[in-house]
């Protein structure tokens, strides 16, 4: 966990450094809020779960159990002015968090991202299937998260479990709010699945929505001024600028793949207008 974690915040990092993403036909405050600042906060967040980890590494299972508490979070918070704006805006955040989750759940436009647009049906629709049950699973989560920071302005709340755990325990009471929880559960497994198989199956790095990546002139003459190791040890990485669309690269991964499939079944491509053939071959034409 530590590893994958530390791998995710350095990506994220990458992404505010580069601007990763970027898109020609975007503004500047929204590129820069987009694909700077958000993957920025993002990073942070993850680097704070790796102290988390660290802290934890070196502790026997009881000494974790004493400090697993995460402290008086959040009711403690309403007891001044400060932590209550800090209520209001972890509510908001968390609300901002389900609307982007539930777009997800409801639009396709993440589908273009996933390189399965020639793949089996089966694994074409199970993924997509995977990542709307997964995001909607996520805005459920989200949602109660957010539930309780507003509810902890209004009474103290459980601040025994981790801040997920206790806002679904609003949920525990009721039989509804238990197959809820359920349901909220296998969904967040779908997610993890969706997740593994990005891995495989999206674009790295995503490309812009649009498809044209925001360059200055100033990027092209420094892409063009970097030494010729350089180009080859990116090229070698699966790095590209992408000077092509996702759906051009699947076309063409496509016709090569269905290219190799000729040649392991034993019919060679033609050769086309000199079509060379053995003697042998010509005889039997011939005959």
């Amino acid at each position: 966990m530590f590893i994958g974690v530390l791998f995710y915040a350095v990506w994220r990092f990458w992404e505010a450094i580069t601007g990763q993403g970027a898109d020609a036909q975007f503004s500047a405050k929204k590129n820069f809020f987009r694909y700077r600042l958000s993957p920025f906060v993002s990073g942070c967040v993850y680097t704070a779960y790796l102290y988390y980890i660290i802290k934890l590494i070196p502790m026997a299972s009881q000494s974790r159990s004493e400090v697993g508490s995460p402290g008086c979070f959040p009711s403690c918070w309403r007891d001044s002015g400060l932590g209550r704006a800090g209520l209001v805006l972890f509510g908001i955040a968390f609300s901002i968090a389900t609307v982007t989750q539930l777009i997800n759940t409801l639009t396709v436009g993440w589908h273009r991202d996933l390189r399965v647009r020639h793949s089996h049906p089966i694994i074409k629709y199970g993924i997509y299937t995977l990542g709307h049950a997964g995001f909607l699973a996520r805005a459920g989560v989200f949602l109660f998260v957010a539930v309780l920071m507003f509810h902890a302005l209004a009474v103290p709340v459980d601040s025994t479990h981790s801040t997920v755990a206790n806002a679904l325990n609003f949920l525990l009471p009721t039989t509804a709010g238990k197959v809820l929880m359920f349901m909220l559960g296998i969904g967040l497994i779908f997610f993890g699945l969706f997740a593994i198989l990005n891995s495989a199956y999206k674009y790295f790095p995503t490309p812009p929505p649009s498809r044209e990546q925001d360059r200055s002139r100033e990027g092209e003459e420094e892409e063009a001024r970097k030494p010729g190791i350089w180009r080859k040890v990116t090229k070698w990485a699966g790095y590209t600028d992408q000077p092509k669309s996702p759906f051009e690269i699947e076309e063409n991964e496509k016709v090569e793949r269905e290219r190799s499939d000729k040649v392991e079944n034993g019919h060679k491509a033609d050769g086309g207008y000199f079509n060379f053939r053995s003697r042998g071959d010509n005889e039997k034409r011939g005959g």
